[in-house]
């Protein structure tokens, strides 16, 4: 049986991979955190 499919929020990508290769969000000040690191790597 296949895994679920997760949808990353940053890159609006879904994806069938391990859950545990995500990032949770916990707090804002992780989330601003977060998108400020992938916008440096991403434009």
């Amino acid at each position: 049986m296949p895994s679920q499919i997760v949808h990353c929020l940053l890159c609006d990508r879904r994806e069938r991979t391990a859950r545990s290769k995500f990032t949770t969000i916990m707090t804002v000040e992780r989330q601003e955190k977060i998108y400020e690191g992938y916008e440096n790597r991403h434009g």
